[in-house]
């Protein structure tokens, strides 16, 4: 499935995805180019019954994909090996990106505004967030390269890398081990085990 949305500057990502992977370019200007691709028969009936939409709003336009769960339950079939479904995003530099998943991983090449992500197990990976960060993840690992608000994470085990951060800082993980290579402001962090 490819849909394309024409638009006038950054926009508001509303994805929902429960496996597979989610790769994001903010690298396009005046649209938003949308691919979803299947690697299995189940995962194409569910990309057949997606929700992908444009919804103008007064402070930026929201574009919604909503890829609904496995009908009868999560099946552990989806995240290994070549199946489930990648979602690939083209859009303006400066968008705002907000995730709901199971197990997908999540990859930015680029600049975005802001990210916000709700995990079990999904790996988080971005270069460079103009605004913050707040992840929440039970197993996932998060890495950034460059964050210019603060960065708010949440995980049991997963290990996070953040190499410069220019606002606050807050984390919080059980056994993940945590990474910051330069903090320009306060640096708050909790661990049980990590390093």
């Amino acid at each position: 499935m490819q849909k394309t949305f024409e638009v006038s500057g950054p926009v508001e990502l509303e994805l929902r995805l429960a496996s597979g992977e989610i790769a994001i370019d903010p690298s396009l200007e005046g649209r938003v180019e949308i691919e979803l691709t299947a690697h299995d028969e189940e995962s194409q009936r569910l990309i057949d019954d997606a929700r992908v939409e444009l919804q103008e709003h007064s402070d930026r336009p929201h574009v919604i994909v909503d890829v609904p769960n496995k009908r009868g339950g999560f099946s552990f079939g989806l995240v290994f090996g070549r199946s489930g479904i990648t979602c690939r995003v083209r859009c303006p530099e400066g968008s705002l990106v907000n995730v709901k998943s199971k197990s997908a991983d999540v990859v930015v090449r680029g600049a975005i505004g802001g990210l916000t992500v709700q995990t079990a197990s999904g790996d988080v990976e971005a270069e460079r967030v103009l605004g913050g960060i707040n992840v929440k993840s039970a197993s996932g690992d998060v890495s950034v390269r460059e964050i210019a608000g603060g960065a708010s994470v949440q995980t049991a085990s997963g290990d996070i890398e953040l190499e410069v951060v220019r606002g606050a800082v807050s984390i919080a993980t059980a056994s993940g081990n945590l990474t910051i290579g330069e903090a320009y402001d306060n640096v708050s962090s909790n661990t049980v085990s990590g390093d």
